[in-house]
């Protein structure tokens, strides 16, 4: 499951945008989709650690896929994001969280079991494995997950559209888009400029 953590966290972030942009004027809401890929960084790190040290392996796929990790990661991420682009810390940590969230429940719904969502406490590994995923395109993601998911985002914009005559699909993908690219040019220091409430 890769593409279809992005669509889904896509729509979540559609519908939270909505209601955030409506009290504070901004939607920031692409931090929800870095925090849904974070999880998945293990992967490559485990990866890593098994290329250059063997095993056994300091992290393993689904160190980074427990409650902890999320306490951890959305601290660290809320404070850099809150100093980067000026939210409040509870704000940024909250949305980062809700995006690891949403991938651990992505995770259970198709995998049983996923992973163990309460270690180091519980290391029992959990999951509903309600939906079934061939992994049939180009390995990326299973139609069988990616097309409810797609029509998830459907049918979260006509009711973010609706909502908001003023915001219309193509507009608020092409500004998430933007904005997801033009924070993690900030975050890395780069020269960048943009105005900030766009």
């Amino acid at each position: 499951m890769y593409l279809e953590h992005l669509v889904y966290s896509l729509a979540i972030s559609l519908i939270i945008g909505m209601f955030y942009q409506k009290y504070t004027g901004r939607d920031p809401t692409w931090i929800i989709i870095i925090g849904t890929i974070f999880p998945d960084v293990d992967y490559i790190l485990w990866r890593a650690d098994y290329y250059f040290f063997g095993n056994p392996t300091l992290i393993t796929h689904g160190t980074f896929h427990t409650f902890v990790a999320v306490v951890i990661a959305s601290m660290v991420a809320g404070y850099i994001f809150m100093k980067k682009i000026h939210l409040p810390f509870k704000h940024t940590s909250g949305l980062f969280a809700i995006g690891m969230m949403a991938h651990f429940a992505e995770d259970s719904l198709v995998y049983n079991p996923a992973y163990a969502f309460f270690a180091p406490f519980n290391n029992e590994r959990m999951g509903f494995g309600l939906l079934w995923e061939a992994g049939d395109l180009f390995h990326m993601a299973g139609t069988e997950v990616l097309i409810p998911g797609l029509c998830f985002v459907s049918i979260a914009a006509i009711i973010r559209a609706s909502y908001d005559e003023n915001w219309s699909f193509m507009d608020g993908i092409y500004l998430k888009g933007a904005r997801f690219k033009y924070y993690i040019q900030v975050l890395l220091n780069m020269n960048v400029s943009m105005d900030e409430d766009e």
